[in-house]
C-alpha cells in the first residue's frame, strides 16, 4: 500500500513539468474556441472584459477545457510510461 502511493507520487512530480505545458495549452485552446459574437455581445450591453470573460467566456470554455485536458494528459501519460 505504501509503495502504491510512492509511486504514484513519483510518477505525479515526474510528470508535472509535462502536464502544466498541457493544461496551458489546452486553456488556451478551449478560451479561444469561445466564438467572438459571445464577447462582443457582451461587451455591446455594457459588461467589463473583466465579467466578460469571467461570466461568458470561461463557463463556455469549460467542456472544450476538460475535453482537451483528457485527450492531452491521456497522451502525455502515455508518451511518459513507453520505453
Amino acid at each position: 500500500n505504501a509503495y502504491l502511493q510512492n509511486c504514484v507520487r513519483v510518477l505525479c512530480c515526474s510528470l508535472s513539468p509535462a502536464t502544466v505545458f498541457v493544461f496551458h495549452v489546452a486553456a488556451l485552446a478551449a478560451i479561444k474556441s469561445v466564438p467572438p459574437s459571445i464577447r462582443e455581445a457582451a461587451l455591446g450591453v455594457g459588461a467589463s472584459k473583466f465579467q466578460t470573460t469571467l461570466h461568458h467566456v470561461l463557463p463556455l470554455s469549460l467542456p472544450a477545457f476538460f475535453k482537451l485536458l483528457s485527450t492531452k494528459s491521456s497522451k502525455s501519460a502515455f508518451e511518459f510510461a513507453r520505453p
